[in-house]
């Protein structure tokens, strides 16, 4: 079992500071497969995984989403930081929104005439 996430991807990818053309990356995408590209050491979450324990996992690798698999091993299915935040919001719905106090005056920011400030 492997994942293949946009920085597998951009790592597979001719790099644009080579100056390639569209045709010769999609050529070159096409040519490779995803084996060759996809990680294999993949962290993984079981169906009794804890939305705060996967939430640790996803922070302390620096990954965007962990397969959930059965006893077995066969994927159940993925989550992802979306749904980690959805979990939070659903869970916290007053006390997330009543907490969060924007700064009275940014530092730096766009204005209301749509100016850099």
């Amino acid at each position: 079992m492997g994942v293949v996430s946009q920085r597998d991807l951009l790592r597979a990818s001719l790099t644009t500071l080579l100056k390639h053309s569209a045709a010769d990356q999609n050529l070159f995408l096409e040519s490779v497969h995803i084996s060759e590209v996809m990680t294999k050491k993949i962290q993984t979450a079981t169906l009794k995984t804890s939305v705060q324990a996967a939430a640790r996992m996803m922070l302390r690798k620096k990954i965007g989403c962990l397969p959930v698999v059965k006893k077995d091993g066969e994927l159940a299915g993925l989550i992802t930081e979306t749904d980690v935040l959805r979990a939070f919001v659903d869970h916290f719905p007053q006390r997330a929104s009543s907490r969060f106090r924007p700064p009275r005056k940014a530092a730096a920011g766009i204005d209301k005439a749509g100016k850099w400030c």
